[in-house]
């Protein structure tokens, strides 16, 4: 009983150190921005994307809950959001790492196995590096002029298609599963990107520049994932994107653009923790009947 109190303790700890992390952030980029340049729309605009990008957020727990399924680690996918939205503040924190770790401690503490939990972390970064790489197939457009914007999008829609497949096949639908879900919480991330671009920026963006901004924040995304030590992948995300899209938009205005949206994935990620400390406190572990909740 005491080790569990301990587990929880530490994974509570660690994320509530993200909380602070994060209003230092908010803190720092609010003071970036003219908050006073901004009307009362637009910043009803603002909250909503939140909103969606918490809401997307989701799409990440169900995605770990499949990976936990996938190894034999049974539980609700209630339960499983909740776990994952308390410990995701804690990405924020220097080292990368901490959310994993407050994840761990949280799973350990209700009897799950360290070795199981620690593979599906693993797991989970490689499967969402794999469903980044693949919107890189929507940035050939943006690197290669010559490119049609449609060969791009089919060539991503391919690249999906045969990844579910192959994962399938060998490994389980569970896998392919969470790598849909992975899939879907990065293109919504992107949309929402490319709102607070539509806010932000006065350029009038066409359908082909459309995608290429989506495809570009995705790409930036995965780039500040897989540098070690990047909290969040802040700073390394706003040097990818300008490299991809500096010939589209000035850099004051992807400057403006990447502050804005940093305030909204914050905001999101923020808003994603209230809503998962406020879920039922004892949910419930599933082990008879696992596939239950979600499809």
């Amino acid at each position: 009983m005491q080790r569990k109190t301990l587990l929880q303790y530490v994974g509570s700890l660690l994320a509530l150190a993200g909380v602070v992390f994060v209003g230092s952030r908010i803190n720092a980029y609010s003071s970036q921005i003219d908050l006073r340049s901004f009307d009362a729309p637009t910043w009803i605009l603002v909250v909503g994307l939140m909103v969606v990008y918490a809401a997307g957020s989701v799409l990440l727990g169900f995605a770990w809950w499949r990976l936990l399924h996938a190894i034999g680690c049974a539980s609700t996918a209630l339960w499983a959001v909740r776990t994952y939205g308390i410990s995701q503040l804690s990405k924020y924190v220097p080292g990368n790492v901490f959310h994993l770790a407050g994840r761990q401690a949280l799973a350990m503490a209700i009897g799950l196995p360290a070795g199981k939990v620690a593979k599906t972390a693993l797991t989970e970064l490689a499967l969402i590096s794999v469903a980044g790489a693949t919107y890189g197939l929507i940035v050939l457009p943006v690197v290669v002029p010559k490119v049609p914007v449609g060969i791009g999008i089919v060539l991503f829609l391919c690249g999906v298609l045969f990844i579910g497949i192959f994962t399938g096949r060998v490994f389980n639908r569970y896998i392919t599963k969470a790598y849909l879900y992975q899939t879907g919480f990065l293109l919504l991330s992107g949309l929402v990107f490319l709102v607070v671009m539509l806010i932000t920026t006065e350029v009038v963006i066409s359908f082909e520049t459309a995608v290429g901004v989506i495809g570009a924040y995705i790409v930036a995304w995965l780039a500040g994932l897989v540098t070690p030590g990047a909290p969040a992948g802040i700073g390394v995300r706003e040097l990818v994107l300008v490299f991809l899209i500096g010939s589209v938009f000035s850099e004051s205005e992807i400057i403006m653009s990447i502050v804005m949206a940093r305030l909204v994935t914050i905001g999101g990620d923020l808003l994603f923790w209230i809503f998962s400390m406020h879920m039922m406190k004892n949910v419930s572990r599933t082990i008879d009947n696992p596939t239950s909740n979600i499809p």
